[in-house]
């Protein structure tokens, strides 16, 4: 099953529990494609709630879909990687279960940290990429909070794949963060479409 067809069952599974939510939601996903947006309040917390709970209870999105890399990995990377130095510091932020960190750490990185909000994909990253666990430095919990705690300038690259189409608008002091965290580069792919 597609990347999108798991999310929107996950979507679907979770806002059958209230019929309105889940209309409001359709409508809202409608409006906001032709530059419309509604005001958000049963949708501030659901992406958090949705990737707090993946793999747990067979609630989707299943964290094992993140453990492949595809070609968007490669490419994420392409522009940025001759400038990096294998000493530098680097932060994912949404890591899953690392799959990014492992491409960065098969070509030599070590410096290596990951925020992730999800227990169980922390939990599969630990079976699945061991070293790359042990080697990394991987602060689970919620991104929009955790990077407020890091230090100005802390990291050359902070990255984040697909990420913050998730992060409620309502946090969008997420983005100065992650350019205040960052002393060299930030990288970012996001599928707008999701």
């Amino acid at each position: 099953m597609s990347f999108i067809k798991n999310m929107r069952k996950g979507l679907k599974g979770y806002l059958e529990q209230d019929t309105v939510r889940l209309r409001y939601y359709y409508i809202k996903r409608f409006l906001s494609t032709r530059g419309i947006y509604l005001p958000l309040p049963y949708l501030i917390n659901f992406s958090r709630e949705m990737w707090m709970g993946q793999g747990i209870k067979d609630q989707h999105p299943n964290p094992e879909t993140y453990i492949k890399a595809d070609g968007s990995t490669a490419a994420l990377f392409s522009e940025v990687l001759p400038y990096l130095k294998k000493e530098d510091r680097i932060l994912e932020i949404g890591c899953n279960v690392g799959r990014s960190l492992k491409y960065l750490h098969d070509l030599g990185f070590r410096n290596l940290s990951g925020i992730e909000i999800g227990v169980k994909a922390v939990e599969l990253m630990q079976k699945t990429f061991p070293q790359v666990y042990r080697d990394s430095k991987i602060m689970v919990g919620d991104a929009v909070k955790i990077i407020k705690e890091l230090k100005t300038d802390e990291y050359d690259l902070v990255f984040c794949h697909s990420v913050l189409v998730s992060i409620h608008p309502k946090f969008n002091e997420v983005f100065s963060q992650i350019a205040r965290v960052s002393r060299k580069f930030v990288l970012i792919l996001e599928n707008e479409g999701s």
